[in-house]
């Protein structure tokens, strides 16, 4: 084999590679986009976006809750968590860490004017877990990202 052709040879191998890892760097980062720890939420009005993005209008004062994840999930956790799983979350993940509950008030639901809530659970930055809640007597408590990343209504 000539020098020349070894040259394009190797040329075209590494061609071949830095394509191959466009390709997989690419296919990494759809597969975060799908998955919902991929939400970056690093300020209220981030939060007010993406909500907005889910087709809620929201009051933009929520209520902030420090909370700990439980080490070991009971019953309710895991029923939360299987939601959640749903949604391209895994509390599981975060067991025994502390997150804050941002809850906003929902303006915008048409069976309920009052009382409906987006609730954000944000762990170093993230959305880690998401629902739409009713608080009343036969509420519910919903998911917020569906498929196609709409609430649930």
């Amino acid at each position: 084999m000539s020098k020349r052709k070894a040259s394009r040879s190797i040329a075209m191998l590494l061609l071949f590679a830095a394509i191959a890892g466009i390709i997989i760097v690419m296919l990494i980062k759809f597969s975060e986009s799908k998955d919902g720890s991929s939400y970056e939420m690093p300020s209220n009005a981030a939060r007010v976006e993406f909500l907005n993005s889910c087709g809620l209008i929201v009051s933009p004062d929520p209520e902030k809750q420090e909370i700990r994840i439980p080490s070991k999930f009971g019953d309710i956790y895991e029923e939360y968590n299987r939601m959640q799983q749903e949604q391209g979350f895994d509390l599981k993940e975060y067991a025994g860490r502390d997150a804050v509950l941002i809850s906003y008030r929902v303006l915008n639901c048409p069976d309920h004017a009052e009382n409906v809530v987006a609730n954000l659970l944000i762990c170093d930055g993230k959305l880690i877990a998401c629902d739409l809640t009713l608080n009343e007597e036969n509420g519910f408590t919903k998911p917020l990202i569906t498929a196609n990343e709409q609430p649930v209504k």
